[in-house]
């Protein structure tokens, strides 16, 4: 009987009465083992049956923290330390790395693996393959999406603006100045009255110079402090 293909692999299925059935499934195991979803970035042992502490790690691509594709050559072996569970994963920026526990910090898990005294126990597939969609995912998608936390809009090398997303302290920051909180209400007082926000005191129709005088160091004073302001929030030079 003739072999035919399964419909999404094509993987080879070989008849009732063919011969030769190695061929057929050599050549899926091999094809199987290329899929970057199944091959790429996986951990085995360095040795089947393991005679080592070493993995190997695949080549693989993964994508970054900055939504950027990137590559990892691969390694092996990888050493790991006698008689513990431990964890890999490669940072953001590529390098494998190995630990008690994965970290908080943006990272790409690998597995977790057990080790004996001399040889590897047992490898557990830790890699994610299917990625969460829709709000609430740490980053803005469309409107009504909540972001918590520093958020900085930056060129390659200077944060041009910054947003602190703490709503007990929310703040903000532009031409990378540091992201600053909302400063106090500026107003203008009455002298006489004391009645915030109201007209500097009349200087009457012989303009008294004292009055004058205190009406612009006021004035003065309100500048000033609203140029503080502005350059606090990186909006004029210092």
């Amino acid at each position: 009987m003739a072999t035919t293909y399964t419909q999404n692999l094509q993987l080879q299925m070989p008849g009732t009465a063919d011969r030769n059935w190695d061929v057929a499934l050599n050549a899926n195991s091999t094809l199987v083992d290329t899929l970057s979803a199944l091959g790429g970035l996986a951990v085995a042992m360095n040795e089947v049956p393991s005679a080592s502490l070493n993995v190997r790690v695949a080549s693989g691509q993964y994508v970054n923290g900055e939504g950027v594709v990137a590559s990892y050559a691969g390694q092996a072996p990888f050493a790991l330390a006698p008689s513990s569970t431990s964890c890999l994963w490669l940072t953001d920026t590529g390098t494998l790395t190995t630990g008690a526990a994965f970290p908080a910090t943006s990272h790409v898990r690998l597995a977790s693996v057990v080790t004996g005294a001399t040889t590897i126990s047992q490898v557990t597939d830790q890699r994610v393959q299917c990625r969460s969609a829709g709000t609430g995912l740490g980053f803005v998608l469309k409107s009504g999406d909540t972001m918590n936390g520093t958020l900085s809009i930056a060129n390659s090398s200077t944060a041009a603006v910054a947003f602190q997303f703490n709503p007990n302290t929310p703040a903000i920051g532009f031409f990378g100045a540091t992201a600053t909180g909302q400063a106090a209400k500026v107003t203008l007082t009455d002298s006489t009255t004391g009645t915030a926000g109201s007209v500097l005191s009349d200087v009457g129709t012989s303009f008294n110079q004292t009055v004058l005088d205190a009406n612009f160091a006021t004035i003065a004073s309100k500048i000033n402090a609203l140029i503080s302001v502005l350059q606090s929030y990186g909006l004029m030079s210092n």
